[in-house]
């Protein structure tokens, strides 16, 4: 995969879709993008979010306790290109 391909991330709770871009400082490490949205497929489907949002990745059965958000650092994932 290089950067600009469109990848699949896939999790046990769900699979999103994003744009790969690679840190040239940190080639070998993954960081999903926040707040990805899609204009142009309208109100009506909240503007596509729950296709790239890495919300969609998780579940609340791990909170973390001092801000009681589900933990969102190192989850196991499997990407594959599109």
């Amino acid at each position: 995969m290089k950067d600009g391909d469109w990848i699949g991330i896939e999790t046990k709770k769900g699979r999103i879709t994003q744009k790969l871009l690679v840190d040239p400082t940190r080639p070998e490490s993954r960081e999903c993008g926040l707040g990805v949205w899609y204009p142009e497929m309208g109100v009506e489907t909240g503007y596509g979010w729950k296709k790239s949002n890495f919300n969609m990745l998780t579940g609340y059965e791990q909170i973390a306790p001092p801000v009681g958000t589900p933990e969102l650092k190192g989850i196991p994932c499997r990407i594959c290109k599109i």
